[in-house]
């Protein structure tokens, strides 16, 4: 449904209201500030317009405007299909097949089908809807296209037990897979305990092994991270990078990867990529409730490494769970450090169980570090905003706006509201208002640019939905028990001007 346009002006930015019950946005990544989305983006009907590809539907888009009129369901099989897409065509496996789709006015014409022997089932594709009695309403978006060969034509590649299966297209079809075994050596598991009595449960098994690693393709090079530990209980990364060679049947070059280790790090640091060198990053955050002062309070940690595990650095603050610790605020192609941090407790026992009891604004303070050219960020804030956030009711009455505070869903930084590059912050100032504040030569204004109406038990999220380059405001509404709906999203469209 696309409701009446309402325009709301915030300097040079202008946004556009439209109901789109068929967009989710979720939490972002806390560690990339990437939002979590039902959708990705392709060009379908090759109008130099980005088009919104869903699980069960595509959305044309005419003139940045998505109308009801042009939504095409996906061409859905018996068995449950796993959708791609490369160069505005469709592509859908199931567990005995391979299906190539073009879109063209709003009909789906098959270009290919044939019989194909995946090296596995996906999940659920092995059921019918005759076998569930469930009528299947769509597939799932995956991600097996890859031109390995820089030819414009890609390759299926889909992970094995026994390693990459990698099937070329050969003219008309795709021809015969290609195993390449580019995987670490599994690692033997063995039992902490034995039974020895009585003497029938005495036996001699094979223990089993177990495979743990990431794997990343990008051109025609496969990179494999997988770990080890010792018995101090740090790890190190170790880096497999494979040259492919397609006209050897994808064989990895003669002379073995390229290899790399990491320094020892703790267990919990997760493998990311924090800058543009080629130097493995790491960086965790955890969270937990102190002991030491007078009343329990909540503390977060970052933790990171831009230097493969030689150097760590840390930052700490009094906060409940954030909803995102690193983003490219400036928009150099570097993430930088966000802290947050809760003025609930601040000072003594008294102060904080007045501010429980009876406050309704809470102030609330936001860090940024920049990361500079070496890889560090900076020990003192480059910036810092104060917030002041109210609530319906006071903490202790633990109401939903205050478990929204607690879960990080107060505040996003994620997103690039006016396309400069650099993050914008929104922030839920009052029950039923939303506050943005764009950024202005990495500086927030004290007051808000504009403000935006939210219901009390709506929450929002921030995504490019339309693939413009500019961020836009997703409000979920909740559900409805006098009409029945089961959800009303509303996407706030970011525009540069009106049309």
């Amino acid at each position: 449904m696309i409701s009446a346009l309402i325009y709301v002006v915030i300097g040079a930015v202008i946004f556009v209201e439209k109901e789109m019950d068929t967009i989710a946005v979720g939490r972002p990544n806390p560690l990339t500030g990437r939002p979590s989305v039902n959708y990705r983006h392709a060009d379908f009907d090759r109008d130099g317009l980005v088009d919104i590809f869903l699980p069960d539907r595509v959305l044309l888009q005419r003139g940045g405007e998505f109308p009801a009129a042009l939504s095409v369901p996906l061409p859905l099989p018996l068995k449950k299909p796993e959708y791609d897409v490369f160069d505005s065509k469709l592509y859908l496996r199931t567990g005995d097949r391979l299906e190539i789709h073009r879109l063209n006015g709003m009909t789906w014409e098959r270009v290919l089908r044939q019989t194909i022997a995946w090296p596995d089932l996906l999940p659920g594709e092995d059921e019918t809807p005759g076998e569930t009695g469930v009528e299947r309403t769509h597939g799932t978006l995956g991600h097996y296209l890859h031109d390995l060969s820089g030819n414009g034509v890609p390759e299926i590649v889909v992970p094995a037990a026994d390693g990459l299966y990698i099937y070329a297209n050969e003219g008309l079809e795709y021809g015969a897979k290609h195993v390449v075994d580019v995987y670490p050596s599994p690692k033997v598991i063995f039992p902490e305990r034995a039974e020895v009595w009585p003497a029938q449960a005495r036996t001699i098994a094979h223990p089993p092994s177990r495979l743990r690693f990431r794997l990343f393709l990008d051109g025609d090079s496969v990179t494999v991270l997988s770990r080890s530990a010792d018995p101090s209980g740090l790890i190190r990364h170790h880096t497999s990078v494979w040259l492919l060679e397609p006209k050897r049947g994808y064989q990895p070059r003669d002379g073995g990867p390229a290899t790399s280790v990491t320094a020892r790090i703790p267990a919990h640091l997760q493998p990311c990529r924090l800058n543009g060198d080629t130097t493995p990053d790491f960086a965790a955050v955890r969270s937990h409730i102190s002991e030491t002062s007078p009343m329990p309070q909540p503390i977060q940690e970052l933790v990171l490494t831009t230097d493969g595990g030689k150097t760590l650095q840390s930052f700490r603050s009094r906060s409940f769970q954030t909803l995102c610790v690193l983003v490219d605020f400036d928009g150099d192609g570097d993430l930088d450090v966000v802290v947050e941090s809760t003025g609930l407790y601040k000072g003594g026992l008294r102060e904080s169980l007045t501010r429980s009891l009876s406050e309704r604004t809470l102030t609330h303070t936001l860090a940024i570090h920049l990361q500079d050219a070496q890889g560090r960020f900076s020990k003192t804030p480059d910036l810092v905003q104060k917030l002041a956030i109210k609530l319906a009711r006071p903490p202790f009455r633990d109401g939903p706006l205050f478990a929204e505070y607690q879960n990080g869903g107060s505040v996003n930084i994620t997103g690039d509201l006016n396309g400069d590059g650099k993050r914008d912050l929104v922030v839920r100032t009052h029950p039923e208002r939303l506050s943005i504040y764009l950024n202005d030569d990495l500086a927030f204004p004290k007051t808000p640019s504009r403000t935006l109406d939210i219901e009390p038990g709506a929450r929002f999220g921030v995504a490019d939905v339309d693939g413009d380059g500019r961020s836009d405001i997703v409000i979920h509404r909740e559900a409805s028990l006098e009409s029945g709906a089961s959800r009303r999203t509303a996407v706030y469209f970011s525009r540069r001007n009106a049309p």
